[in-house]
């Protein structure tokens, strides 16, 4: 079972594609997030999302009104609906006419160490893994930075070679390669394979010298 989460304003028609390229189920929960007060355009939308939900079956979608006085109060506000609705979460920001209300809830969803995935459609589509976003904002210990330099720097290493070159324990690295695969910073191809680092992997390390150079 999904939750949805999504941002209204005037149209609804965002919505829709996304409930259809997820592959929504019967079962999923679906939470429409309406700057408050919620207005004449805004329940035309709803009301068109409401009924294309009926056609295919789907629950009745939860209508919750944001109040947008600071990003602070938002965040609050949606922190108390997340605990209404389980994992994987699937949050799509591109409708609203509130930036405050979407940031709002990209931080919610962040902060509450929540999983899924955030959707932003604009001239082009945009998505990215909540656990992506929480991992560059909160940053990593210089432990962790090292062994990922190193990885970064020697694609395909092996635990023996790292922990030779970083000068730690071998269940130590172990342990920390095991904590950078969690945060999706690095990854083995096979069980006993080399350690490669990912996309995020790479830029967290660019990132991190390119700080130290300053």
């Amino acid at each position: 079972m999904k939750s949805y989460i999504f941002t209204v304003g005037i149209h609804e028609d965002f919505a829709v594609r996304r409930l259809v390229s997820t592959n929504v189920g019967r079962d999923d929960v679906i939470v429409v997030l309406v700057k408050s007060p919620i207005t004449g355009g805004n329940r035309r939308a709803i009301n068109g999302l409401s009924a294309v939900m009926s056609k295919m079956g789907l629950r009745d979608a939860v209508v919750k009104e944001i109040e947008v006085k600071d990003i602070f109060h938002v965040v609050d506000q949606v922190s108390e609906i997340l605990k209404e609705v389980k994992d994987p979460l699937i949050v799509d920001i591109s409708g609203g006419e509130s930036k405050t209300l979407a940031i709002g809830t990209i931080l919610a969803v962040a902060v509450n160490k929540r999983v899924g995935r955030i959707y932003l459609e604009e001239d082009e589509e945009v998505s990215f893994q909540i656990e992506d976003f929480r991992t560059a904002a909160e940053g990593l210990s210089s432990e962790l930075l090292k062994v990922l330099s190193t990885v970064v720097a020697n694609p395909g290493i092996r635990h023996e070679v790292i922990a030779e070159m970083t000068g730690k324990k071998l269940k130590t690295t172990m342990n920390v390669v095991g904590i950078l695969k969690k945060k999706r910073l690095v990854y083995q191809k096979g069980r006993g394979d080399g350690i490669y680092p990912t996309k995020l992997g790479i830029l967290i390390s660019k990132l991190n010298q390119e700080n130290n150079r300053k």
